[in-house]
């Protein structure tokens, strides 16, 4: 990180997500929690800003994630970067903790039916991927395999 400053300026360092509201990654919120001690530590040791992601709100609502629930959906990306703007000091638009508007009320039965389809399309071939050792990047070609100049 000392080396890094100079050549590049600014670093910018990331916590993790706060998963308390997520079903399956709730388990490693102690992991996740340990991996942010140590990056406030190092972001203290470098005197780095931190985007404090598990202290952001907004993005504890299902819709700041993609369907895969893994990865932000456009509109928390949105909110995670109008975040480094502010931790960087740069005025933004909008507060990206802004509450969401209130969802609409849906069924159990509905509710349920997402999480089985989630469970079926990303959970368990998820699962597979981790038992046959292999990643989801594996067999995916570079969008842009040469490297170019700035």
């Amino acid at each position: 990180m000392a080396r890094l400053s100079p050549e590049v300026g600014t670093v910018l360092l990331c916590t993790g997500f706060d998963t308390r509201g997520t079903p399956v990654l709730r388990h490693l919120r102690g992991k996740i929690a340990t991996y942010t001690a140590h990056v406030r530590a190092i972001a203290d040791r470098h005197q780095c800003p931190v985007l404090d992601l598990w202290s952001l709100r907004s993005v504890q609502d299902r819709r700041a994630w993609s369907n895969d629930r893994l990865h932000l959906s456009p509109e928390g990306h949105t909110r995670v970067a109008l975040r480094a703007a502010q931790v960087l000091g740069i005025d933004v638009p909008s507060d990206p903790d802004e509450a969401w508007p209130e969802p609409a009320v849906r069924p159990a039965s509905e509710v349920r039916r997402e999480n089985l389809r989630w469970g079926r399309e990303h959970l368990v071939p998820w699962i597979g991927r981790r038992l046959r050792g292999e990643s989801s990047g594996d067999h995916v070609v570079a969008k842009r395999p040469d490297l170019l100049p700035l």
